[in-house]
């Protein structure tokens, strides 16, 4: 079963860098959407099916990667997966 460990910005592979700017990008252009999807903002709220497909989609691109993307503070990072 793979689990997340710590972040590793700076042993990122760049395609991994890419999709993960890509998604942050996405983010800053729809306000709160990714905060709201990710379980954090207001809680009545539901994030739009555009902001949850793009995260869904750059989370199935990075999986073979090795990495997933983790919400902190206010944008996603790349977490890489390990293998218990």
């Amino acid at each position: 079963m793979a689990t997340p460990s710590e972040p590793t910005a700076e042993n990122e592979p760049s395609d991994v860098t890419a999709l993960v700017t890509r998604l942050n990008e996405w983010c800053a252009g729809v306000g709160d959407d990714c905060a709201v999807y990710a379980g954090e903002g207001q809680p009545d709220r539901v994030p739009s099916g555009e902001t949850g497909g793009m995260v869904t989609s750059v989370t199935e691109e990075l999986q073979p990667l090795g990495f997933q993307v983790r919400w902190e503070n206010d944008h996603f990072v790349a977490v890489r997966l390990t293998t218990n």
